[in-house]
């Protein structure tokens, strides 16, 4: 019975996290939404969730259906487009959204939109 009760145990904690749990995921996402602009590590999103970096991810990817940094890559985007719109020069969005360089920036913002962020702002100062 003991083993059945440790294999029960086992399956409930790594499968079915508790509300508290849950709850900690939603705060770091939460973070995510309103530090975007700041350097924002896996470590300290695992830490401030009291989880190993592993279950972190995990418990995320659960939750939101991708990892934290493909989370915090969508914010920022969606955050450099909003700018982008109001004509702000792309190294300014750039700064502005967490990026350290232009080109890392660029390179993302072209994964995510099929766009650069110059030709995304092109299009949007013609309409």
């Amino acid at each position: 019975m003991t083993y059945f009760y440790q294999q029960l145990q086992y399956l409930r904690s790594n499968f079915f996290p508790d509300e508290t749990v849950i709850a900690r995921i939603i705060q770091a996402k939460e973070y995510m939404e309103t530090h975007y602009p700041e350097q924002i590590s896996l470590d300290d999103l695992a830490a401030s969730a009291c989880l190993s970096r592993y279950h972190f991810t995990r418990l995320f990817k659960r939750t939101y259906g991708r990892t934290p940094f493909q989370v915090l890559s969508d914010i920022r985007v969606r955050e450099a487009k909003r700018l982008l719109k109001k004509g702000i020069p792309v190294r300014n969005v750039c700064w502005a959204v967490g990026f350290e360089s232009v080109q890392s920036f660029s390179h993302l913002f072209k994964r995510l939109t099929g766009k650069t962020p110059s030709a995304f702002l092109n299009k949007s100062n013609i309409r």
